[in-house]
């Protein structure tokens, strides 16, 4: 059963990515429109096809929130384990600024694991040789369907070109370089990304991760 649902999960991913299906109903919904304002037409037979479209939409809504159910992860509950395993920070501040004692994102568990797992390390990386590593974290909850996690260091800042950063095999550690390249595409299926930004007053890197909210009430057209 399973790999049937991880398969089915990265074909609604792909989907929900390239957004497909809304394109096409919305495509169709135009086409509606256009042809019940015209008079040779017969209205009736539009108003069937607008009433398929909208059990269409809701089955496709229905199916979306089946598939989410199984694809969530406390990130709070998560973030803090993910801290626990890097006793190596000197100072760590977590503020979850989002009000919710639990907040699930969509991505999977073990993807969530490794993409906070890699960000920590390039932050304790970016440190190396300090006495002091301080680190800190925060939950804010952008909208209805959006968190951004934001982790902050005190290190060396980020090197020019930081768009390389994010390429396959690049690194400025004599690396693999995979460690950001595979966070980004952990988290493009699911409408994540992750940015790298100069922290304030120049000194330290920021890392955003987006991702998007499980809402059992999510829609469609979200």
């Amino acid at each position: 059963t399973m790999p049937l649902l991880i398969n089915l999960n990265r074909f609604y991913a792909s989907l929900y990515q390239k957004n497909l299906l809304r394109k096409h109903i919305l495509t169709i919904q135009k086409m509606v429109k256009k042809n019940v304002n015209n008079s040779f037409t017969r209205p009736a037979s539009f108003i069937h096809l607008q009433k398929e479209l909208k059990e269409l939409k809701e089955k496709l809504a229905l199916m979306r929130r089946n598939v989410e159910v199984l694809f969530r992860t406390d990130i709070v509950s998560k973030l803090s384990s993910a801290i626990n395993r890097f006793p190596q920070f000197t100072r760590v501040s977590f503020r979850n600024e989002s009000g919710q004692s639990e907040l699930f994102a969509l991505i999977p568990d073990k993807d969530f694991t490794q993409i906070t797992g890699n960000v920590l390390q390039n932050a304790l990386e970016a440190m190396d040789g300090q006495k002091e590593k301080p680190i800190d974290i925060s939950i804010v909850q952008e909208d209805e369907s959006t968190v951004q996690i934001s982790i902050r260091d005190y290190g060396k800042g980020l090197p020019a070109g930081t768009e390389k950063l994010f390429v396959l095999g690049y690194s400025t550690k004599n690396s693999t370089g995979m460690g950001l390249y595979h966070s980004k595409k952990l988290l493009e299926p699911f409408g994540g990304r992750i940015n790298l930004h100069s922290a304030n007053q120049g000194k330290g890197t920021k890392a955003l991760l987006t991702m998007r909210l499980y809402n059992g009430n999510n829609n469609f057209d979200d």
